[in-house]
């Protein structure tokens, strides 16, 4: 798959980011490529004008030939500046499934789903079923802040979530 002159591997699944303007000419783009299944799963543009993508790292996520960018978790987090440059992207233990922003004050808020045990910051959790659900504050470099978890006893899974006009998740 070629995207411009971003192409795929062609060995696994890769997640695409792009911008194009309307004329329908890209801007700019990058490929989360690595060593099996990577997707781009959640997609936030936020009040300053950068992009934030969240998704699934099956195994060492990666973008370009930047070694500094990668995530050896199942998930990441990756944050592009509005001229397309990306700017850092930090390992989440989980998949990514969705990116909020609050409106009072353009923090972010991270939303996915884990498996077994695992550890977010200093906190770790363990899936009541196969699959959990993780709802957290996102602050980088430092990562989770009022972490919680959601699940029963079998696979769990979160389509979306929003802020409500009280600032409540729903």
């Amino acid at each position: 798959v070629l995207l411009d002159d971003v192409a795929t591997q062609g060995i696994m699944e890769d997640g695409f980011v792009g911008a194009f303007n309307y004329e329908g000419e890209w801007i700019w783009a990058h490929r989360i490529s690595g060593n099996l299944d990577q997707s781009s799963d959640s997609l936030l543009t936020h009040s300053d004008g950068s992009v934030w993508v969240g998704g699934e790292s099956a195994e060492n996520a990666q973008i370009g030939d930047d070694e500094n960018l990668t995530s050896t978790q199942d998930g990441y987090l990756l944050r592009i500046l509005p001229n397309g440059d990306v700017d850092w992207m930090s390992e989440v233990p989980g998949t990514v499934k969705g990116i909020l922003e609050r409106p009072s004050d353009s923090s972010i808020f991270l939303t996915g789903t884990f498996t077994a045990t695992k550890t977010f910051g200093s906190t770790s959790l363990s899936a009541h079923g196969s699959r959990d659900i993780f709802i957290s504050e996102y602050i980088h470099p430092d990562g989770f802040s009022g972490l919680h978890q959601v699940g029963g006893m079998d696979v769990d899974e979160i389509t979306s979530i929003v802020f409500d006009m009280r600032e409540h998740l729903v």
